[in-house]
């Protein structure tokens, strides 16, 4: 049995450097590292398990507020925990009003782990949350669930007599908190509480953002000493509170969520305890099954299942697979950490503690998906990948500039999951439902919304440039990434006809819309969305010359070349600042669209115009960032600054545009996860919070990771991934397991991914609209 990591970062066995992270100045009575964010993951593994609590300057301890759905208050989620040390109880987890609270003294996080220190009387209590990431291994990466564990030791030397007790609520279920709810508990080698819906609602049923078509499981371990009880919450947690046990009953008055507040409750009795015990582990979970409803064409409508579904014969059997795989789990989760470290570090501490921080919110935004073939058996070389909403009225999904901003975290990795997202962008395209020539906005509509995924019925040709040159752009970035062609060959028409387009728009977009415009003021001729389209016309000539394409009509190249001349002339201003847009004169914005020309090896800027576009002394700044754009003074964004600091050959400027956003993330203004568009003047984000976009941070660690583009041969799934197959099996020390193995679909790997274990299988949205 792995034991739970004690402290901070350097007790969790992670160094940068070989020197244990920074502390920083404390905002919170406690210590903090390495850093106190605005707001901490505890459960963040999908759109839906997507569970935090506040952080910033005076904000409560884990013992004493609620943690909430990303959305924040009030969308509370009941999670409670409470010690019980020589007859006295103290909660630990949430904000229930009995026991005595303990005193949180550390709270650290790591890209997988938040973890938290108590003191509950004469023992410290150590309560981690982990999110594994394991982006190379779509069975595991696909499960909506999430560990917390806890681990109990004696401060003053002498035996103490120790039970641990946790519990949910029904609030997990829904967002509408007037709904009925039904309940069941498993009882086997393991405790498994169920609750849902009653009736059972559509499992695409939406409502302030949570799913209501989701079972919410939670689980532990049964053995000696451990015993559970479902009821009112005040009945429950008094049977723990008085006695240190449960009843092992269950109440089957089934009712409404905020009905006498039902709970799940378990508890665990460690007898005496005088030195670190081995972790209680618990696992949480949030499923639905089908997870995705999906249209790729005209009467094509097909029902998706969560990619670990095609191992398991159903939910409750994973969430026991995965309590028995925690050992596993958490060494590979220390693997993860530690490589990010590593990887990161080597640009600067603070990259490393930035990227810790936006890993977990990042992949929790996709929902690895299979289908079943007419027999219905499992398909897996069926994969698609969804992008989820995370913010706004409209939930549409795989809206590409918010995948492009996100990118450069699957680039680094694993872009096999960026193919199988771009894959359903293709698949709609190359339908009969869709007749534009440039490149949807996004797959959702203005009724229907993620996970009823049915296509756009509205297709905006204001965005045009913008979303054909994020295709064309991330299709090459992750042939580059992987080493593997064979989407783009597969698709090769498709972004032809892109490219084409961009030749007829992208020097003069004319009063197309930008990723950013959701924000800024929107003026004609925008020279970023104008860059953007000439480096994807390049691009363009990458991709045939990768696919051995020797005709020379139209040389795509050349007309880039042309192009780019001609806007240096309309987007360079006498003094060298770059415009936000031809005719703005007194305007200029930041250069951060550079970067796929850096990404993409095209070469279309000089390296004399980078340097003059990314330099300080042409920026409005503070200590908390650098103003995005003229026309909306005082407001920045962390994905655009670090792309632009991924363009800056000077090393200087690269850790000044790190450093700014790591001062706005830690100077605790702000209390809602990761917000990333933000004010540089006083530091508070209050919108656009815990969006995917956040992935863009790994822009630096994104470079440098081309290979040769080979095209494999052809598949039996025309349209889908080219594939070359990996043999691995999923591996587990106790049963259940999965209910068979299979070799699975690959892109390609590259040579930063991080695979964590040989023996997992080598596998190889939430969209928010801007505009």
């Amino acid at each position: 049995m792995v034991l739970v990591t004690l402290g901070l970062l350097s007790l969790l066995g992670l160094h940068v450097n070989g020197a244990s992270a920074q502390i920083q100045t404390p905002l919170v009575p406690w210590e903090a590292s390495p850093f106190h964010p605005p707001s901490i993951p505890l459960a963040v593994r999908s759109p839906f398990l997507n569970c935090w609590i506040s952080g910033g300057n005076a904000s409560m301890p884990l013992s004493n507020q609620w943690p909430t759905f990303w959305t924040g208050p009030p969308s509370n989620l009941g999670w409670t925990g409470y010690v019980r040390v020589d007859g006295t109880a103290y909660r630990w987890l949430g904000a229930y009003a009995e026991g005595q609270q303990a005193n949180q003294t550390k709270s650290s996080f790591t890209a997988t782990q938040s973890l938290f220190v108590l003191e509950a009387g004469p023992v410290e209590l150590t309560a981690t949350f982990i999110s594994p990431i394991e982006p190379m291994d779509l069975i595991r990466q696909s499960m909506p669930f999430s560990y917390l564990t806890v681990s109990v030791r004696s401060l003053d030397g002498e035996s103490h007599n120790v039970q641990v007790y946790s519990d949910i609520s029904a609030e997990w279920t829904s967002g509408d908190r007037s709904l009925t709810v039904a309940w069941l508990t498993e009882v086997s080698n393991n405790i498994v509480h169920q609750v849902q819906l009653a009736p059972q609602a559509s499992p695409f049923a939406i409502d302030d953002s949570q799913s209501q078509g989701s079972t919410a499981f939670y689980a532990t371990s049964n053995g000696d000493g451990v015993t559970y009880q479902t009821g009112s919450n005040h009945i429950v947690r008094q049977t723990f509170i008085q006695n240190g046990t449960l009843q092992n009953s269950q109440d089957n008055d089934f009712r409404g969520i905020y009905q006498d507040n039902p709970v799940f409750g378990l508890s665990v009795d460690l007898a005496s305890v005088m030195e670190p015990t081995s972790p209680v582990v618990f696992a949480l979970g949030l499923s639905r099954d089908p997870a995705v409803q999906y249209a790729a064409g005209p009467e094509t409508l097909q029902t998706r299942s969560l990619f670990y579904l095609s191992q398991f014969s159903n939910a409750t059997t994973a969430i026991q697979y995965f309590l028995s795989d925690y050992p596993r789990a958490m060494n590979a989760s220390m693997a993860f950490d530690q490589q990010l470290v590593n990887a990161a570090s080597a640009t600067s501490t603070q990259y490393a503690e930035i990227l810790a921080l936006a890993a977990r919110q990042a992949f929790s935004r996709i929902e690895i998906t299979t289908s079943k073939d007419q027999s219905g058996a499992w398909n897996t070389s069926d994969v698609l990948v969804f992008l989820a909403t995370g913010s706004g009225m409209r939930r549409p999904t795989n809206t590409l500039d918010i995948l492009y901003a996100m990118s450069p975290i699957f680039l680094y990795t694993n872009p096999a999951l960026l193919g199988y997202i771009l894959e359903v962008d293709f698949q709609y395209m190359r339908s009969g439902s869709y007749q534009q020539t440039f490149a949807p906005h996004d797959l959702g509509t203005f009724i229907r919304n993620y996970p009823d995924v049915i296509g756009n019925q509205s297709p905006l040709s204001s965005t045009g440039v913008e979303e054909s040159a994020n295709l064309l752009i991330m299709s090459l970035a992750m042939a580059q990434a992987s080493g593997n062609g064979g989407q783009l060959n597969n698709y090769y028409d498709t972004l032809k006809g892109l490219a084409d387009y961009l030749v007829d728009n992208a020097l003069y977009p004319g009063n197309q819309m930008s990723t950013d415009m959701a924000f800024l003021p929107r003026a004609p001729n925008s020279t970023l969305l104008s860059l953007k389209g000439i480096i994807a016309i390049k691009a363009m000539a990458e991709v045939r010359s990768a696919l051995n394409i020797t005709d020379t009509e139209p040389s795509y190249s050349d007309i880039a070349s042309s192009y780019i001349s001609q806007w240096q002339q309309l987007a360079i201003d006498s003094k060298g600042d770059l415009l936000s847009s031809y005719d703005n004169l007194t305007s200029s914005t930041l250069g951060y669209d550079l970067y796929p020309d850096l990404l993409l090896g095209t070469n279309l800027v000089s390296s004399d115009l980078y340097s003059s576009l990314t330099t300080p002394t042409k920026w409005t700044q503070t200590d908390y960032g650098v103003t995005l754009d003229s026309t909306l003074p005082g407001m920045a964004k962390v994905d655009w600054t670090l792309f632009l600091a991924a363009t800056a050959g000077d090393l200087s400027t690269r850790s000044l545009l790190i450093s700014l956003v790591h001062n706005y993330l830690s100077a605790g203004q702000s209390h809602v996860p990761f917000g990333d568009f933000y004010n540089i003047y006083n530091g508070e984000s209050r919108q656009w919070q815990a969006r995917p976009v956040v992935g863009g941070l790994f822009s630096i660690l994104a470079l440098n990771q081309t290979k040769p583009i080979t095209v494999p041969p052809s598949t039996s799934v025309p349209s889908g991934p080219s594939a070359q197959s990996s043999t691995a099996v999923l591996q587990s020390t106790t049963k259940p397991g999965p209910k068979k193995s299979t070799a699975l679909a690959t892109f390609g790997s590259s040579q930063n991914m991080m695979v964590l274990l040989p023996t997992v299988v080598l596998i190889e949205c939430v969209i928010l609209l801007y505009f």
